[in-house]
């Protein structure tokens, strides 16, 4: 991905306004910064990736964007480290309406997600199970980035008078 006329945001910086588990047998897994669910680093398909989020199926995380970003990008996948049987979807929601569904992946298969987000202020990133069992579910969304529109980043410039003061 190239960013033209934008400040980027990485997602690892910011903390969910909201975020929902739901349990299979009982078990939750809470998602993690930077390092894969098994406390590893974060690789998918081969590739080790220093940001991300790490998270298990029937995973849900919220982010307030205030419609202030233009886009949002991130490649999601099965963790290199989840057992076999892993499988996952993840799904992508702008103010409650559906905009990206990766559709189910496996351990070795990834997506990109490349999405304009338009005046949204919410964003959710949903890990499903991917259709069967929720043995190695280790859904990650690697290098996820907001990426802020020119107009908003320049209004935040500080403003200096002509003589330097």
């Amino acid at each position: 991905m190239s960013i033209v006329n934008g400040a980027v945001l990485d997602l690892t910086t910011r903390k969910p306004s909201e975020v929902s588990y739901r349990p299979f047998f009982k078990q939750t897994w809470e998602y993690r910064l930077n390092r894969s669910l098994s406390g590893g680093p974060l690789k998918v398909n081969g590739v080790a990736y220093e940001k991300g989020i790490a998270t298990h199926s029937f995973t849900s995380l919220t982010f307030e964007l205030g419609g202030k970003y233009s886009r949002f990008s991130a490649i999601c996948g099965v963790d290199d480290s989840a057992a076999d049987e892993g499988s996952v979807d993840f799904r992508v929601l702008l103010d409650g309406r559906v905009v990206y569904e990766s559709g189910v992946l496996k351990k070795g298969e990834q997506s990109r997600v490349d999405l304009k987000l338009g005046d949204a202020k919410e964003l959710v990133l949903e890990t499903g199970f991917g259709g069967d069992d929720d043995i190695g579910d280790h859904g990650d969304w690697c290098v996820p980035r907001l990426i802020e529109d020119i107009a908003q980043a320049v209004r935040k410039l500080p403003v200096q008078s002509p003589n330097g003061g």
